[in-house]
């Protein structure tokens, strides 16, 4: 029996949503156990859990912040708790951690029957490679025998396994796309004039939306930018105040319903990241492949590559001055050329499908 953990399952955006999604592809699997943090007087958080608890049975943590530190600080006792009351629990499988946190902690918690801890991270090694006495602990804790490191992409084992040669690490497929997906019905959907681009989700800064709005503000000819989700954190809501004005700019958390719905209204979901590892996945493509649209991206990274790979949206110039010309090239839909923009797509969906991943999902958790 497997424990999946999510500590940071409050967060805004991609983490509660893709334990959800993995749930929904595991649902049918019984050696699977859930085990999530959730701030009480967090509606969201309510809404998320319910959500889970459709696919799964899952139990929940308290937790005052959204804090992945917090989070994963209180999973220790929720998790020793958890094992009281289910022994056959054999596997930890941490789907976000605190790294630094959980070498520490682990060494004096590790319960007696657990042989693997699994624990899954999201980012690229410099961060805990800056600090000597930080990369000693995280390098005593990755060459223990029970522990397991998780990756989400090619691009970022590689470049852990150049800091930590002896550790067990491994590339976990993402299971963001189940078989059973009901995708919105676009049966009213509006006909637009202009060619519609999408900046959906997590609203924060290096997404693009500082340059992207002046852009088609002194531009409107380019087409419609609409823009829609819930601020990172405060911090992000200050800088891009400014931005609160533009019409097509909508500050408000989406549900998984809401965000399927307007995904689908758009002809481009836009990933013009600024500031972002671009060894990461991007969960907007995993979004884009489930209304069947197409993605704009930066040639960089696990996104480029998978555009390249699959032909499943376009490579924008990284010259802000040269993107005026380039979206008014964009096929426009109806157009044999936008027609295999959606056939790449296809392919894409296919290749990430929950089935077609499953396998090597098991896998990466194999002893």
């Amino acid at each position: 029996m497997v424990l999946i953990i999510q500590p940071w399952f409050s967060a805004n955006g991609h983490p509660a949503q893709s334990v959800i999604n993995t749930a929904r592809v595991l649902a049918d699997e019984s050696h699977f156990s859930y085990l999530v943090s959730c701030i009480s007087k967090s509606d969201r958080d309510v809404r998320n859990f319910n959500l889970l608890q459709r696919y799964v049975k899952a139990n929940k943590f308290s937790v005052n912040s959204p804090s992945l530190r917090e989070g994963t600080f209180k999973s220790i006792f929720a998790v020793r708790n958890y094992l009281k009351k289910d022994p056959s629990i054999k596997k930890l499988f941490y789907f976000d951690v605190h790294l630094v946190l959980i070498a520490l902690i682990w060494p004096f918690f590790r319960p007696k029957n657990i042989k693997h801890i699994y624990v899954c991270y999201l980012m690229g090694p410099e961060r805990v490679i800056r600090f000597r006495l930080i990369k000693y602990f995280i390098e005593r804790f990755l060459k223990r025998r029970e522990v397991v490191l998780f990756l989400r992409t090619q691009e970022l084992v590689q470049d852990w396994q150049k800091h930590f040669p002896d550790a067990d690490i491994r590339c976990l497929p993402s299971l963001e796309i189940s078989d059973v997906t009901v995708e919105p019905n676009n049966t009213n959907s509006v006909k637009h004039s202009k060619i519609q681009l999408g900046i959906l989700g997590q609203i924060r800064v290096g997404k693009g939306i500082e340059w992207l709005v002046p852009l088609f503000q002194t531009y409107p000819e380019l087409g419609d930018l609409n823009i829609c989700g819930a601020f990172s954190d405060r911090a992000a809501e200050v800088k891009l105040n400014r931005l609160k004005a533009y019409p097509s700019f909508n500050n408000k958390f989406l549900t998984e319903d809401e965000l399927l719905a307007l995904a689908a209204e758009q002809d481009y979901l836009l990933m013009l990241y600024d500031d972002w590892d671009p060894r990461m996945e991007g969960a907007v493509m995993f979004l884009a492949a489930k209304v069947r649209k197409p993605v704009i991206v930066y040639d960089e990274g696990w996104c480029g590559r998978m555009v390249r790979t699959f032909n499943n949206g376009l490579i924008a110039p990284k010259h802000k001055n040269e993107i005026i010309d380039f979206i008014k090239a964009l096929p426009v839909p109806g157009t044999d050329a936008y027609k295999q923009l959606l056939s790449g797509v296809n392919s894409f969906k296919f290749e990430h499908s929950g089935n077609k991943l499953k396998h090597a999902f098991f896998e990466a958790l194999r002893d």
